[in-house]
């Protein structure tokens, strides 16, 4: 099973990807699976009353390395699966900053929206005004030459 999910999560089409929920729920379930399988299998080879002659020293020894290995097995899975809630909480968190972020970009998208229609619009406006402008310009230059030759009478 831990083969398979593996697989699953190196899936080169990330919709087929089991998600980080799927995957620890798979583990916890795949971890309460191996260890009852681990106690059927010690259940199922506990020897019977005179059905074995090796020495006790020894089936202790093999008794004992079992409990260790499925021990050694339960604790990396508890841990796996601890580590993979940290990461699920770090991937929540950073989510979090992504959505901020994409609402801040959003909203600038908006704003640069707006500003630029509003420079168009005063653009179409200055450029409506500029003949305007120039004619009154023309007009003060005109009425400034006028002045020029009225002569200026003194009174005395």
């Amino acid at each position: 099973d831990y083969s398979n999910l593996y697989t699953e999560c190196w899936n080169n089409e990330p919709s087929k990807r089991p998600s980080i929920h799927e995957v620890v729920n798979r583990l916890r379930t795949s971890n309460r699976i191996t260890i009852y399988q681990q106690n059927d299998i010690s259940d199922k080879t506990s020897p019977m009353p005179n059905e074995n002659k090796t020495p006790i020293r020894e089936l202790s020894n093999i008794d004992t390395t079992s409990e260790i290995d499925r021990m050694s097995t339960n604790e990396q899975n508890k841990q796996l699966v601890e580590n993979l809630e940290n990461s699920l909480g770090e991937n929540e968190n950073l989510r979090e900053k992504l959505q901020i972020l994409q609402k801040g970009n959003t909203e600038l998208i908006e704003l640069n929206k707006t500003l630029r229609s509003q420079l168009d619009e005063t653009t179409a406006q200055l450029e409506c005004a500029r003949p305007s402008v120039y004619q009154g310009n023309k007009d003060i230059d005109a009425v400034m030459e006028n002045d020029k030759k009225i002569p200026i009478i003194s009174q005395n």
